[in-house]
């Protein structure tokens, strides 16, 4: 079976075609992970604020980066909770031992969701920030 020599020039071409394509497909598809830390925030201010804001239309606030300042209520294993309805989940749990009930804190992290039932807003990839006086 012999080809002609616009045969093979056909398929070698398709050949090259379709690694181009599949190497593009596949950075596409596996583009490597954001971190939070270089992300922009579309909120930076008081966590009730951000929790206010929230509650009127909370869609528009999926997965987007806040940054806020509040009141440690609560420290459990893996975050805190703000100003009693705000749960931040951290990226790191080394970040908790630094800090305590009752103190004033700015973190950054990502918004998970609002809770309508427990009137809990979730937050998740917490890192703190600094601590507040």
């Amino acid at each position: 079976m012999n080809l002609s020599k616009n045969s093979l020039k056909v398929l070698l071409f398709l050949g090259i075609a379709l690694l181009i394509c599949g190497f593009i497909g596949y950075r596409y598809a596996y583009k490597p992970h954001q971190q939070i830390e270089d992300l922009e925030a579309k909120f930076n201010g008081q966590a009730t604020v951000l929790l206010d804001n929230i509650k009127t239309n909370p869609d528009v606030w999926q997965n987007s980066i806040v940054i806020i300042e509040g009141t440690i209520s609560s420290i459990d294993a893996n975050g805190v909770t703000l100003d009693s309805s705000i749960y931040c989940q951290f990226k790191t749990t080394d970040q908790l031992k630094t800090i305590s009930v009752n103190d004033r804190i700015q973190l950054k992290g990502r918004v998970m969701g609002y809770d309508d039932l427990l009137e809990e807003l979730k937050l998740d990839q917490s890192i703190w920030i600094k601590t507040l006086q």
